[in-house]
Parts: structure tokens; C-alpha cells; sequence
């Protein structure tokens, strides 16, 4: 909160208030979402998350987000997914189950933390109007989440330095 705003990552429960978005977004148009999180990930989903709030969404501009879990069945091979056009109020998916059977807790952890960073990284995209579909930015916001998985701290660098590369209408 060093910006002096609070900032909330929240997680999707159904009937959360996001009064102030510019959207109406509901998950459950799109995915099959999972309310398990006491099971068996739950603390980690949790501490998580915090991590996030406190650490990240300030790193990148974000006041307030929401983090839904999602069925694997939805995934495509995808661990994470950022909803295009909620960049006022970022949505992202997490197949934490997925993550759980593929990790141990440590790693889920660390896991959880780069795939919601990662997806963070697209939702800033998308608030600076940078059109993905015709510029491949997957490995650079790969690489700032990678990055934050090693320091700790998001570095934006390698997104500012690949829109100094790119052509692009805001």
C-alpha cells in the first residue's frame, strides 16, 4: 500500500460487489467455477493471494481484483487466464486444483503467485490498449512473472522494453 491506496484481491465467491468496474463481469458465463477453497490447497490459495494484494496489484497499478477458481475441464492446458476487457477490475482464472495435483505446497505457492502475476501482466496490457492479438507478448509477461518468482518484485522493464519494440495504438 505504499501508494497510499487500499488494495483488494478478492476471491470470486458468486455475489461479490464490484460496484466501480466498468463491467458486469460473472465467470460462470464462461468457466465452470470451483468454490472449493477450504479444500485441501485453501491455505495456500489464501496466503497466496495476500501476497498478491499486498505486493503486486501496487506494482502494477491495480487497486482492486478478483481471483476465480475454475474446473480443469476449461482449462485448454492453461493453469491461469486473464478475461479480456476487465482490465478496471481484473478477472483471473486459476485452476488451483490443477496447480495442487501437479505441485507440492511450496510449489503451489509459488505457482499460484507467477500464474495470477502473469495474468496481471496481460490485464496491464489491456488497460494500456496494447492489442495481444497482434503483438505476441506471452513470453514477456512470462518473464515478469518469472522474475517475480525469483526476487520477489515485479519488474515491469521487459514489458515497457518490448512496447518500446512494438507499434501499437492506445
Amino acid at each position: 500500500m505504499a501508494d497510499g491506496l487500499r488494495h483488494r484481491l478478492r476471491l470470486w465467491d458468486g455475489a461479490l460487489d464490484i460496484s466501480g468496474a466498468d463491467h458486469d463481469y460473472d465467470p460462470e458465463w464462461d468457466y465452470e467455477v470451483s468454490y472449493d477453497a477450504d479444500g485441501a490447497f485453501g491455505d495456500e490459495v489464501r496466503a497466496a493471494m495476500e501476497e498478491v494484494e499486498r505486493d503486486v496489484l501496487p506494482a502494477f497499478g491495480v487497486r482492486d481484483a478478483v481471483v476465480f477458481l475454475f474446473e480443469d475441464e476449461n482449462s485448454e492446458d492453461r493453469v491461469g487466464v486473464y478475461v479480456n476487457g476487465t482490465s478496471s477490475y481484473p478477472f483471473i482464472g486459476v485452476s488451483a486444483a490443477r496447480l495442487w495435483r501437479e505441485t507440492d505446497a511450496r510449489g503451489f505457492r509459488e505457482e499460484m503467485l507467477t500464474t495470477v502475476v502473469h495474468e496481471l501482466g496481460h490485464a496491464y496490457l489491456d488497460r494500456n490498449g496494447v492489442d495481444e492479438a497482434e503483438l505476441d507478448f506471452e513470453e514477456v509477461v512470462e518473464a515478469v512473472a518469472r522474475g517475480y518468482a525469483a526476487t520477489g518484485q515485479v519488474d515491469l522493464g521487459p514489458i515497457a522494453a518490448r512496447l518500446g519494440q512494438a507499434s501499437f495504438r492506445k
